[in-house]
Parts: structure tokens; sequence; C-alpha cells
């Protein structure tokens, strides 16, 4: 919401009083904690920066780094490391920005500190194999400027640890939903700093919601289909706050990609940043990948573990669906303790494919070039993606 807006605490306006507290009441029955935009504004000693829950992180970061208790200024060094993430870049470039606060932040431990005995230790920012030792909340009005000073209202911001990883935009239910997204692209171009940390974009307006991540077209927004059973859990926890209450599209994508367990997992493995003819793209999964990552690794990691087939159709993304579940497969979280992965296809020009789109999204696959030396490679490695095809390992 723009500043310049109609009263947006007027009672009765649709945007605010029947989409947004709507979506803040879900959040909070999802788990979050609401905190208003004018108080966190307060707190926030430069408006132009992307706004940080100092006391949630301060208190977050202790408990997943003791050590850094017995560093003198430990957690403000990395602080400063955090605020100063923007100009990492070297040219103000917002995506490189995010693409190295992704790596060295969200999903990695590339921020270190040297503990009191001169030691270089990495800084853990979220617990991923326990996503509920984290600490989640929803900020709504936050009033933020550029550093021309232009200030702009994003309806909701959402944090992990202290951390704005998401921004809502919401509208009333008759007002298309793509002026959410507009908007979203609109801020990301005049008010850039405030989103280094974001991973995640939305709009809804009760009857729609769609996704993205930054740059995203609007084109490219889409929503969460859910499957049978998150459906039942979806009316099963809005049934408990509002017993006559139906889920709507908002309701829904809130819970697929918020609810707290799911928005840690989200952000932490589901981001991809794919180089195209030169140019980086930001990608999200689509519903189906994400479900068919999630359940190959349950597969993988239950006592009994089972294989499976995942059936897809043309052109719903089979290569980043691997390229997904290929390197969550080697996340420490998942305790399989860096796997290496062959990667079969039945046509050399797929088999490129995949090469290529592994490449692209940041890992290095070896071509296998035969049977002999296949089984070569696999006898001498220790977590590596290989790809080849079936007529070479026959």
């Amino acid at each position: 919401m723009n500043t310049d807006d109609a009263p947006f605490h007027r009672k009765g306006n649709a945007e605010r009083e029947g989409v947004e507290k709507p979506a803040i009441v879900w959040l909070q029955q999802l788990g979050y904690t609401h905190l208003p935009g004018k108080a966190v504004g307060k707190q926030q000693p430069h408006r132009h920066l992307p706004p940080i829950l100092t006391d949630v992180l301060t208190e977050r970061l202790l408990s997943f780094n003791p050590w850094l208790a017995d560093v003198t200024a430990g957690v403000d060094t990395v602080l400063r490391e955090l605020r100063g993430a923007f100009n990492k870049s070297g040219n103000d470039n917002l995506m490189a920005a995010n693409q190295n606060v992704w790596a060295s932040v969200i999903h990695g431990s590339g921020i270190q500190v040297k503990d009191k005995q001169g030691r270089p230790r990495s800084v853990c920012f979220f617990s991923q194999s326990e996503p509920l030792n984290n600490r989640f909340h929803v900020v709504d009005q936050f009033v933020g400027t550029n550093s021309d000073g232009d200030e702009f209202r994003p309806d909701l911001l959402l944090f992990i640890n202290g951390l704005p990883l998401a921004m809502i935009e919401c509208k009333a239910s008759h007002v298309k939903i793509g002026k959410g997204i507009n908007q979203l692209l609109s801020y990301q171009n005049s008010h850039p700093r405030h989103f280094v940390f974001n991973q995640v974009c939305a709009a809804i307006n009760r009857n729609q919601a769609l996704y993205g991540a930054i740059f995203t077209p609007e084109a490219f927004y889409f929503r969460y289909r859910l499957e049978a059973s998150e459906e039942a859990t979806v009316r099963q926890r809005l049934h408990a706050m509002q017993p006559d209450k139906e889920p709507t599209e908002q309701h829904r994508l809130l819970w697929a990609l918020f609810e707290p367990s799911r928005f840690v997992e989200l952000v932490c493995q589901f981001v991809l940043f794919e180089l195209d003819e030169g140019r980086t793209i930001k990608k999200l999964p689509h519903y189906q990948q994400w479900r068919a990552v999630r359940k190959t690794l349950a597969r993988l990691t239950a006592d009994k573990p089972e294989g499976g087939v995942v059936w897809h159709t043309q052109g719903s993304g089979k290569s980043l669906t691997m390229a997904y579940l290929t390197r969550y497969l080697r996340a420490e979280c998942v305790g399989l303790n860096n796997p290496s992965v062959l990667v079969l296809t039945d046509r050399t020009d797929l088999d490129r494919q995949i090469s290529d789109t592994f490449t692209n999204v940041g890992m290095s696959p070896i071509k296998a070039p035969s049977v002999a030396g296949l089984e070569r490679m696999l006898s001498n490695d220790y977590g590596s993606v290989f790809t080849s095809t079936v007529f070479q390992t026959h």
C-alpha cells in the first residue's frame, strides 16, 4: 500500500478489514507473532535499509551460536555484516546482493566471526533441522524509505529470526490481483535495498493468491494448488479458529508458503538462481516440484528407505525438480551424509539439458563416459553429481 492511498485505518476499508487483518489473524493461528509496523519503525536506525528485529535476531544468534557471547562485540559484528549486504554486490545490483545473502546467510553459513581463541567460525542464522526453534513475526504497515527519502508502505512483512524474508501485498477482493503484483515490482525498482533479504513476494485478495520471487514478471506469478491431505490440514487449522469458515485461496497460499516449518524449508532449500544467457533469474518451486521433492525425501529417509516414480507432464519442470532434489539430498539437515547422485536419461539431448540446468543453478555435474568410467568415479567419489544416458551404462 502506498502512503498516499485512501486512509487505510478507516473502519470498513475493504482491503484492510477484508484481506489484511484476516491474513494477520490466520498467520497468528499458524504460529506468528504480530508486531505493528509503527513500533518496528521506531526501532530502526535507518529507514532506507530493510528492517531487522534486532532483539529477536540477537536472541536467536546467541541460541544457535553460544560461543558468540564470549566474543567482544560478536553480535554487533554480525549485524554490521548483514546491514552491509547490499553493497557487497559491488555495483548496487539487487539480484547479486540478494543471491549473496541467500547463499551466505539463509542457505549456507558464509558469515564468519573469530571466536575468543581467534579461530574463524561460521555463524548460523536458522535451525533447519528443528524449524520451530526459529521465531516468526508478521509486521503490518511498516514505513520505509529509499536513499532519497521517498516512503513506501508494504502491507505485510514476514520475518524469520528477525530478518524480513517475505513481502505480501493485500488488495480488496474486487481489485485485480495484478495490481498487487505490479506494486511489488514497482517497490523493487524504487526501494531495492528493502528486498536484499527477501525470498518470497506474494499478492492476495482473498479469492486469489499468487507468489513469485524478486523481478518475477506478473505472468509468471503462480498459485499453489493443494492436494487432498493439504486441503484437509488447512480446513482443520481454520476450523479450530472459525468452525463455520471455508478456506479461501488466501488461506491456502498463506499456509502452503508460510506455515512456519514450510516457510523455513522454502527459503532454505527451494530457492534457485539460474543463469540464462548471462542474466540471473531467481526461481521458486511450483507446487508439483516442491511436493515431489518432499515425498521423495520422505521415502529415502524412512526407517526402511524406498524408491519410487515421479510422474511428470511435459513442461512441468522435470530438470528443476531434479536440481531441487539433488541439492536437498546433500543438505546437512537431511542426514544422508552428502551422497553422490547419478542422473540417468534416455536421450542425449535430455542429458545435455539436465547438465546445463544443473550447471546454471550452481551445481557442477560430471559426465560419465562409460560404464567403466562411471564405476571408477563412483568408487572414488564423495558428494558429486554425475550424468549419463542409459545407452552408456549398458
